[in-house]
């Protein structure tokens, strides 16, 4: 037989095939991450497909539940050296909590136009979460498609933005975000050009037709609630 295993569950597929490689003929593994040969199925993933599991998939994520399956996986010398950072703990949290960050259906598409153009383009791009900007939750909040990659606002770089993009890690992206300084003369004439080359892409693209924005596609998860509201913070 062929054995196809996604997520946690290349863990089974993969003992499955050591237990009894005469009965498995292929394996195809769908988002398998690093898995050690001592990692085995995490007590919390047997829990949840006991009857209790019914329950506790209705409960909020929590970071002690993923340190658990990453432990449980294999992962626990990573969680305790620091080699998995605390951003992917908080988006792995996010992704049970959350569905309205990640924008209406079709909006996962909005953002593919412009990761392809950037790609075609040789550049690198980073995912935002939908937050509540001023730019977009008119529409989102009356479930139309939105979307978009990140351009720097008010937070600050971190080591490895900075290996990727440049700059100065521990600065914020804009320091002149909706501050007075915040005028015509502190755009990056670079980062203008590239951004609006991808954003008339995406309007030609979407003049075109309307299908690419149609679908149940999902953008990028965020960690918390909205932190706008409007022009707002308000976290």
């Amino acid at each position: 037989m062929h054995v196809v295993g996604g997520s946690i569950g290349n863990v089974w597929a993969l003992r499955l095939a050591a237990l009894h490689p005469s009965r498995v003929g292929r394996v195809v593994l769908l988002g398998a991450g690093p898995i050690r040969s001592d990692a085995r199925v995490p007590g919390i993933i047997r829990l949840l497909a006991s009857p209790a599991g019914a329950v506790m998939v209705r409960l909020p994520g929590n970071r002690s539940r993923v340190h658990s399956i990453l432990r449980g996986s294999g992962h626990g010398p990573s969680l305790a050296n620091g080699r998995i950072p605390d951003e992917f703990i908080d988006w792995r949290v996010s992704v049970e909590r959350e569905t309205d960050s990640m924008g209406p259906s079709g909006s996962g598409n909005v953002e593919k136009v412009f990761n392809d153009y950037f790609a075609s383009q040789g550049l690198a791009t980073s995912p935002t979460a939908f937050d509540g900007r001023s730019d977009y939750v008119a529409f989102t909040d009356r479930g139309i498609p939105a979307g978009g990659i990140f351009a720097g606002a008010e937070g600050i770089k971190t080591a490895a933005e900075e290996a990727i993009y440049g700059g100065t890690a521990g600065e914020p992206y804009d320091p002149c975000y909706h501050e007075a300084c915040d005028d015509i003369s502190n755009p990056s004439p670079v980062a203008l050009d590239q951004f609006s080359d991808a954003a008339a892409d995406a309007v030609f693209q979407f003049a075109m037709t309307t299908s690419s924005a149609n679908g149940s596609g999902k953008a990028s998860s965020s960690s918390s609630k909205y932190e706008f509201k409007g022009s707002k913070l308000i976290r």
